[in-house]
């Protein structure tokens, strides 16, 4: 790899220096988790949409319906506390995260 000097210049840069990494790739993003906010919701919502609806006339009705299709809201509740605990370490981690480079962004996507 070959340095080349800065004619001007640059912003944070001594004279006779070269420019660091950072200052010859401009302003560099500020880590944004909200970003990634919108996918654990869109996987909740889509578990929920699967639920069965309760039916019934009455009281007991209802809650006969929802005692039957027990299992199926069980499998709901355990995925939803799954998905929150997994977003909540995501926000935990990403506290500590100062800079984002294009790795970071492709892993995330890439669920790995």
């Amino acid at each position: 790899m070959v340095l080349v000097r800065a004619v001007m210049p640059m912003r944070g840069v001594g004279h006779g220096r070269l420019p660091t990494r950072s200052a010859r790739r401009g302003p560099q993003p500020e880590p944004n988790p909200a970003q990634y906010d919108n996918v654990p919701v869109i996987a909740i919502t889509l578990l929920a949409i699967d639920l069965p609806v309760p039916e019934g006339g009455t009281v007991q009705l209802f809650w006969e319906s929802v005692r039957h299709d027990g299992g199926h809201y069980a499998a709901f509740l355990i995925s939803f506390f799954a998905i929150a605990a997994a977003w909540r370490d995501h926000h935990d981690i990403f506290k500590y995260v100062r800079r984002v480079d294009s790795g970071c962004g492709r892993t995330t996507h890439s669920g790995c």
